[in-house]
This record gives C-alpha cells, structure tokens and sequence, in this order.
C-alpha cells in the first residue's frame, strides 16, 4: 500500500509539471497517529518534496513542511558498456573491413570516457571474441590488428555469416555482467553486418523474441536495464533482417542505421551516425544533479508522545538527489538517504 502511495504522489509531481520530485519518508513518531490526511507537497521553487506517512501512520492536514536551501553538486555519470561485434564474412572484406576496424578504435579513443568498457566480438562461420570488457582507454588497436587484422588495415574476413549467433552472444555478455559499486553500467550493442544469416544456430524469431523481451528468454535481469542496441547494416539484404526481426515501433532503445546503397562514402556516414548516436547516449546518462538537504517538520494535533500546542515533535533531515537533465527521462536511477532524529529514514529518487 505503501508503495502503491508513493508511485501515485510521484504520478500526481509529474502531472502538475514538476520537473523533479522525490517522495521522502519522515519519522514515524513525528506524524499524527491518525485521520485521513492527505499527502503534503512542499516545494522551494526547484523541486518539490511529497511527504508520505511510514507504517500505518497517516500525515495529518495541519502539518508543516521546512525546505532548506538546494546545494549544486557534481555531475553523475552512468558508465557505458560498449559491444561492437563485427561481420568479418567474406563479403566484408576489404575497404568495409577497415572502416569498421577504424569505427572501433575512433569509438574507443574519441567517444568513451574513463570508466567506460569496450568488447569487441568478430563473427563469420563461428563468433570469437576479441576483447572481453576493458577500459575503453586501455584498448589498443595495434595489439586488436596484429591478432585479427588481414595487413590492410581492416579486419580479417573469410567465412559464412553467423549473424543470429552473433546476436545472442552479445545479449548473453550483458546479461552476464556483475555490477561495479552496485551498480550496472549501461550496456551499448552494435551490430554490423552486410549480409542475411547462413551459418547460425540460432534463428531470426530468437533474436526477435530476446530483443522485445530479454526475460521470456531468461536473460532478464538488472544487468539488462536501459538496454541499448544498434544495427549498423551494410546492402539491402542485412536491411531487410535488421527491420523484420531487430527493431520495431515503440522500441526507441533499438535502432536501425542503415547503409542502403554499400558503397564507402555510405558505409562511412552510417558509422558517423552511430558514433554520434553513441556520444548522446553518453550524455544522456551523464545526469546533472542537486543534492539537497530537507529539513522536513511535521506539527499538527497530538499524537503518541507528541504534544497538543503544535509545537514540531521530530525532524527528519533526508538527502535527495535531484535530476535535472531534461535529457535524461528513466535511463538511471539515484537517491540517497539520511536518518532523523525521530528514528525514521528518508528516501529520495531522481
């Protein structure tokens, strides 16, 4: 019940336009111990503060809420967990090889920052792994080329096309991942390929229901939050699979960058377009945030303990970490918590 409160008072901060909104809990003692008061929102013209009863104390009418003045603090950054795997068919060979091998390392070194990873799966009659989640700033591409290069400069290619396998695997990595701190870095898979599948276990209707719905297949799980995944594809064919199968309308986390026409300077472009999707996924979990202290009193009729003049019996000082990054709708989450004097907890979401 009490959570069911909660989503409805955050549910109602939106509606009203709020462009923040946190939904604290205040010392159980400080609370009138009965009535069907009302949630009480206060705000300090920032954000806004929605009071809710702890237990089955309820929050009278007549009570006060005090906010303190916001302090700015230091920007939060979700860190990104890159996952490019490659066709390296025999079709690929040659200049789409190389623009591919120069996309990975212009990913690693101009895109990504300190704390990011970046793991590089290489896919034709089978699926081979490269790299295995390393700072994106320790990749070294020389080291990547001289292991899986063909001398040109370009991966080295030959084979069939395990697309569907490919696919999995990179869903399989990510769901396998262990948090760091607590907490999950945001996982970023690129696809790229220039040709339908001919070699894979897997099928086209695997991947389709594992992308719409990573639990059914059991990959669900906190490692698989704000998924995203992108399909750079290379010639009609690989199109086609990339729209009946890999994206679909209502699904912003999956996209298709599509180039139609194969040649270089079209396979370039498309490589441009996904490093600068890349870079606004990177600021779009690089959260601005204003982490407040909330004096928040509660005076009203006596309760168990309390006094009848409406003096204040108990404050609560509760940490709130404030988003205010109008990019930033869901992708993470942030709170912190503070105890009171009057023995409860506070809580508070961004």
């Amino acid at each position: 019940a009490g959570a069911r409160s909660h989503a409805a008072a955050a549910h109602a901060a939106r509606a009203a336009g709020a462009r923040s909104h946190a939904v604290v809990a205040l010392p159980t003692g400080a609370l009138a111990a009965s009535g069907a008061g009302a949630p009480l929102v206060a705000s300090d013209g920032r954000s806004t503060v929605t009071t809710a009863a702890t237990s089955t104390t309820t929050i009278h009418r007549s009570s006060r809420v005090a906010v303190s003045p916001s302090r700015r603090g230091p920007a939060r950054q979700l860190p990104i967990d890159v996952i490019l795997a490659v066709d390296a068919s025999g079709s690929m060979a040659g200049s789409r090889a190389k623009i591919a091998a120069d996309s990975v390392q212009a990913i690693a070194d101009e895109v990504l920052r300190d704390g990011d990873s970046v793991s590089l799966l290489l896919f034709d009659t089978t699926v081979t792994w490269a790299l295995r989640k390393i700072g994106a700033k320790s990749y070294d591409h020389e080291a990547v080329m001289a292991a899986h290069g063909d001398g040109r400069g370009g991966f080295r290619c030959g084979g069939c096309t395990s697309l569907y396998d490919a696919v999995w695997s990179t869903l399989e990595f990510c769901h396998g991942r262990r948090p760091f701190h607590g907490q999950f870095a945001v996982p970023y898979i690129v696809i790229i390929s220039d040709g339908g599948d001919n070699a894979s276990s897997k099928s086209g209707s695997d991947i389709e229901a594992a992308l719409a719905s990573p639990k059914s297949v059991g990959l669900g799980g906190r490692s698989m939050a704000n998924l995203q995944a992108r399909f750079l594809t290379i010639g009609n064919e690989a199109s086609e699979v990339a729209e009946r199968y890999f994206v679909r309308e209502g699904c912003p986390n999956l996209k298709h960058l599509p180039a139609t026409d194969a040649s270089s300077s079209s396979i370039s472009a498309a490589f441009r377009r996904m490093q600068a999707d890349l870079r606004q996924v990177v600021v779009q979990y690089t959260v601005s945030t204003t982490t407040t202290t909330r004096t928040v009193t509660a005076a009203g009729p006596a309760a168990r303990g309390g006094r009848a003049d409406g003096v204040p019996r108990a404050t609560g000082h509760v940490r709130l970490l404030h988003d205010t990054s109008d990019s930033h709708r869901g992708g993470g989450r942030g709170g912190g918590g503070g105890r009171g004097r009057g023995g409860g907890r506070g809580r508070g979401g961004g």
